[in-house]
């Protein structure tokens, strides 16, 4: 039987970001050239004045070959303890800013209800990016102004022989 892959799992989040109507990118993560990358998970929240009565169509993209020009959030190591390592990958905010998506594969596509406020993304099978593979997490634009929050968890894997 196959061991699974071990590293450090890192969160990266962000809060109260406006989106207007526009679609926005609202995660980019960038392995970094010495390890692969398990992503565990994806959750996105909205805040409202008041009820929000549509759907966001939701899009992840792995392979692009362009990086978001979006700023730039700063993985956290859960384990928090002194010595734990840092991640070696880089991850963005949102952005309305798309990255082509000309030599990407879409790996996942969903509708976010607004008025559930809460979308989240656990796949069944963790896709693992190779070393320097980005993907982008993509929401269409809301009809009415939002302030959004996310939080990416992912696993830094290491160099993995192949099978």
């Amino acid at each position: 039987m196959a061991q699974e892959p071990i590293g450090p799992i890192f969160t990266a989040s962000f809060a109260a970001v406006a989106m207007t109507t526009n679609p926005a990118d609202v995660f980019g993560i960038l392995p970094s050239s010495l390890s692969r990358v398990r992503v565990i998970s994806a959750r996105l929240g909205a805040l409202s004045s008041a009820p929000v009565a549509q759907q966001l169509g939701v899009q992840i993209w792995r392979g692009s070959t362009a990086s978001s020009t979006s700023a730039a959030i700063t993985p956290v190591n859960i384990e928090g303890h002194t010595g734990a390592v840092a991640a070696g990958s880089s991850v963005t905010a949102p952005s309305s800013g798309l990255v082509s998506t000309t030599s990407a594969l879409s790996l996942h596509a969903d509708v976010w209800h607004l008025d559930d406020m809460n979308w989240h993304w656990e796949p069944c099978q963790s896709p693992i990016l190779e070393k320097s593979q980005r993907m982008h997490v993509r929401v269409t634009a809301p009809s009415t102004a939002i302030s959004i929050y996310g939080t990416l968890t992912f696993q830094e894997l290491g160099k993995i022989p192949s099978a």
